[in-house]
């Protein structure tokens, strides 16, 4: 006997699966756009940030990784600011170590919205895509037919 959507929409299991269908769509939907929106979030420019030394010299943080200095806000804590410093002296713009012989100029990225919009609605448009597929793969499975016609009563 095959069976119909009409009669699937009977059986307890079936509407069991399609509610645990549509959760399992709306948790990633929103997993996707969290993750997208966090990806995105407002930070200190690793890369662009850089420091200029008393002597006038300014050096990329990127060009002075290799001590590992990484910022994540406005301030350089103790340690990195040590190892800056000693940059700055071994480079030639102060002899003494207990001056400060550097300022932070940190660059600072802004909350792309256009970025967080597309990707947003591109994830969107991928889980319906992927969701539709698993949707008609069960209907073939279980009905016989990708697109199996909606009976009216």
């Amino acid at each position: 006997m095959k069976l119909t959507i009409e009669q699937l929409k009977e059986k307890t299991w079936y509407r069991f699966l399609k509610v645990i269908y549509a959760l399992a769509f709306i948790i990633i939907i929103v997993f996707a756009v969290a993750l997208i929106f966090d990806s995105t979030s407002p930070r200190y420019d690793n890369d662009n940030s850089y420091i200029k030394c008393n002597n006038g010299k300014e050096f990329k943080l990127s060009e002075l990784n290799k001590n590992g200095t990484h910022i994540s806000g406005p301030y350089i804590d103790t340690g990195e600011d040590r190892l800056l410093n000693f940059d700055c002296i071994w480079r030639g713009a102060s002899a003494d170590p207990n001056i400060k012989g550097y300022k932070f100029i940190g660059i600072y990225t802004a909350r792309n919205w256009f970025k967080i919009m597309w990707q947003s609605l591109l994830s969107i448009a991928i889980a319906l895509i992927i969701f539709e597929v698993i949707k008609r793969i069960f209907y073939y499975i279980l009905l016989g037919k990708f697109m199996p016609k909606k009976m009216n009563k």
